[in-house]
């Protein structure tokens, strides 16, 4: 069984304000509960917007990230926020638009199994368990080979803090359940640059490093390396 994370979602919202002091009391008791069910604030138009093209908006833009459009569904239906809903109509009219953000590169679907020719930079540099390996060649390699040693990997959780993307899963591993983390960092282009495994228990991952390493002699990396480049 595989499952891919959830796709995060974008949110805008222009509101015509009528009670700012009302307005102020929803942003402020708002965001907890956004917290809880996976939003957040990311910006807003307060200081103003600068019009770069066609008409001016008519009231204050605000910007969320959701964890997944059905988070935000699931917030916008709650009884937790049904009296912040309230609050806010009364404070302003709202125009809101949401829309999921485009699949990031993640190498996710290659420890699945499911995507052989993941998007990585050339000089991406991954950290596994093990050791740190450095270019495309041997880290695609590294991670097909990885794949090779986990079993039924499922994900059950993602966060992205504007610079790093970490999925939590659940893998089989040596014949163990095993918890995993995978962060992952793009370049400029969209690319993965950058990338950290982290699996336990101990007992689990000792024993799949010693499957990695029968799986390494028999076809090694590509650059031939065989420990972590210092």
């Amino acid at each position: 069984m595989v499952v891919a994370p959830p796709t995060p979602a974008y949110l805008v919202a222009e509101l015509t304000v009528r009670d700012a002091q009302a307005l102020a009391r929803y942003a402020r008791d708002v965001q907890p509960v956004m917290a809880r069910h996976g939003g957040r604030i990311l910006a807003s138009s307060v200081a103003g917007a600068q019009v770069v093209e066609g008409r001016a908006p008519d009231g204050l833009l605000v910007l969320h990230r959701w964890r997944s459009r059905a988070d935000f569904h699931a917030f916008f239906a709650s009884d937790e926020y049904e009296p912040l809903k309230r609050l806010r109509r009364e404070a302003c009219e709202s125009r809101i638009a949401i829309f999921d953000a485009p699949p990031a590169p993640t190498l996710l679907g290659a420890l699945q199994g499911l995507d052989p020719e993941p998007r990585v930079a050339r000089d991406v540099r991954f950290l596994s368990p093990a050791a740190e390996y450095w270019g495309r060649d041997d880290v695609v390699h590294l991670v097909r080979t990885i794949a090779r040693v986990l079993g039924d990997v499922v994900a059950t959780d993602l966060s992205d803090d504007g610079s790093w993307r970490t999925t939590a899963f659940k893998a089989g591993l040596a014949g163990r359940q095993a918890d995993g983390v995978l962060r992952e960092r793009c370049d400029a282009a969209g690319d993965i640059e950058e990338a950290v495994l982290f699996l336990r228990p101990y007992a689990a991952l000792r024993d799949g490093m010693r499957l990695m390493q029968s799986h390494l002699d028999r076809d090694p990396l590509p650059s031939g390396a065989t420990s972590a480049r210092q």
